[in-house]
């Protein structure tokens, strides 16, 4: 069989390379027989049960040994250098090999050729440990990720399985010599480096079991797409259809049913089994992704992203998936019902009513009003969308990038917007040049008798400035659904009339709800290399 037969035969599988570390024994490698598998030659003989796909040799010392065993194989496929062949020109191919002996070509790299590995070159594998052949193997035939189990042995320790001391020749040996790593973590650190620049994932799936600290670590559970997952948003949990949609994918699920908001020491306990996490806004920094060395992957609920430290992530190479937007409808329309509140004072009449006393309150309608949008992303766009739907006076946005004016929206610096609008909606994200952005100057720019809204991030507002402005009677009113220090309540915020105060339900609508759930269940199948069905 020609080697090249191979090339983009598994095309985007994941690749399970395994080596004989002892740690093996302790990983149920049954979980492996649906996936593609490629063992050194140390695994021949237990090739089948190991569900191997693929034997690759690099020595003719060890083919010698098992090349008469080989026929009583039902399953591997072998891959066996072409100058191994031609010491063993006698060797009779039986009837039960024939399709099943690949041949190919063994060479040493050259200095400055892509650094010990190369993916350009046809038919070709480079010599050097046999892991290095079968991860080539895999990435050879198209497969990502490609996973390495029992693998953690040191070169220098003859006591452990990867120990080898002998070349074929003095040319061999001082060829080799530039490019043996005195540590195999060294050897598949060069290579993680080079596959993961191409986009080509490798991990260590021996999870716990394995001491090799170079790849990332991922448990072989959750390699095989049996993966433990842990949901830390409380929405998330409480609704029974995403709950059952997620384990109808990942049946072993850990939702958070905690009456406080995980942080800290408990959020560590809560994520401790767990191979991917669906995450609401609990605060994931630095110290716990440390605690977690098997936590691979953490797709977002809901699209507030400020609770994450991406740079902590990407030292501790944890993949995030999270996606903006999904739930731009839900938070516009709470932006239009508290606008319409405001202006007509509905909120003020129906305390009156309540209270037995008889208001009745002339407002302003929105058709005599100017809105002011700061920020205009994902839902600063259907905010302004929906105002001019009902029929706003005249509506000024203000962003970080400059806009062509579009009519009805004019695009103009934000003192001008602040001084312009009856309403100021913000829709800003939670960046650290936001924090506290409407404080005492801000609020001194708008115009006197002005609403303020907030439905974006309650960092962005700073409450005691808020707080002093409804005191004096400098604005009109205002309408807060985020706040710093949620979920608890601010008691300066209680007492004034002319404040509106929801528990951030903007984003919470059903519809929205199920928008978020679904699209984080998407996100992480795809970490995973799962397919939604």
């Amino acid at each position: 069989m020609n080697i090249l037969e191979l090339k983009d035969i598994h095309y985007g599988e994941a690749a399970f390379c395994l080596g004989t570390a002892p740690h093996l024994n302790k990983l149920n490698l049954n979980l492996l027989k649906d996936f593609v598998t490629i063992g050194c030659n140390q695994l021949a003989d237990f090739a089948d049960k190991y569900y191997l796909d693929y034997i690759c040799f690099q020595r003719d010392e060890r083919f010698r040994q098992v090349k008469e065993k080989l026929d009583k194989t039902v399953h591997p496929k072998f891959i066996i250098p072409d100058n191994i062949l031609s010491k063993n020109v006698n060797w009779q191919v039986s009837e039960k090999l024939k399709g099943r002996i690949y041949p190919c070509h063994i060479r040493f790299t050259s200095p400055g050729h892509a650094e010990f590995f190369s993916f350009d070159l046809e038919n070709c594998f480079y010599a050097g440990d046999s892991v290095g052949i079968e991860i080539q193997l895999a990435v050879w035939m198209g497969c990502n990720p490609i996973y390495v189990l029992g693998v953690d042995a040191e070169f220098s320790d003859p006591e452990q399985p990867f120990f080898d001391d002998s070349y074929e020749s003095l040319e061999d040996r001082e060829r080799s010599e530039k490019y043996i790593f005195s540590d195999i973590k060294q050897l598949l650190g060069k290579i993680k480096g080079l596959l993961w620049s191409k986009g080509i994932r490798l991990f260590n799936a021996a999870g716990k079991y394995s001491s090799l600290d170079v790849l990332p670590r991922v448990r072989l559970e959750a390699a095989v797409k049996k993966p433990s997952i842990a949901v830390t948003s409380k929405t998330f949990s409480k609704d029974k259809y995403l709950v059952k949609e997620l384990k109808r994918y990942c049946p072993n699920v850990k939702i958070n049913t905690s009456s406080t908001k995980l942080k800290g020491g408990k959020l560590i306990e809560f994520l401790k089994d767990a191979d991917g996490i669906i995450l609401g806004t609990e605060s994931f920094d630095a110290n716990v992704m440390k605690a977690l060395p098997c936590l691979r992957f953490v797709s977002k609920y809901g699209v507030g992203i400020n609770n994450i430290d991406f740079e902590a992530a990407k030292r501790n190479e944890i993949e995030i998936s999270y996606k903006k937007g999904v739930n731009s409808d839900s938070v516009a329309e709470l932006t239009l019902a508290f606008a319409l509140m405001l202006c007509r004072e509905i909120d003020r009449s129906m305390n009156g009513y309540r209270s037995g006393k008889w208001k009745k309150l002339a407002g302003r309608e929105l058709a005599e009003m100017t809105l002011g949008i700061v920020g205009y992303g994902n839902v600063g766009k259907v905010v302004a969308q929906k105002f001019a739907a009902v029929g706003i006076g005249r509506l000024l946005v203000n962003d970080l990038i400059s806009f062509q004016n579009n009519p009805p929206l004019e695009f103009v610096p934000l003192d001008y917007l602040l001084q312009e609008s009856d309403i100021v909606s913000i829709h800003v994200s939670m960046e650290r040049q936001n924090h506290h952005m409407v404080n005492e100057e801000f609020v001194s720019k708008m115009r006197k008798g002005a609403f303020l809204i907030n439905t974006s991030r309650g960092e962005v507002v700073d409450e005691k400035a808020l707080v002093k402005v409804l005191k004096n009677g400098y604005l009109g009113g205002a309408a807060m659904d985020v706040y710093e220090d949620e979920p608890n309540i601010n008691k300066s915020l209680l007492s004034h009339s002319n404040l509106l105060t929801t528990c951030h339900i903007a984003g919470s609508s059903n519809r929205a709800i199920k928008n978020m759930g679904w699209t984080a269940i998407e996100g992480l199948l795809k970490l995973f290399n799962m397919s939604p069905y």
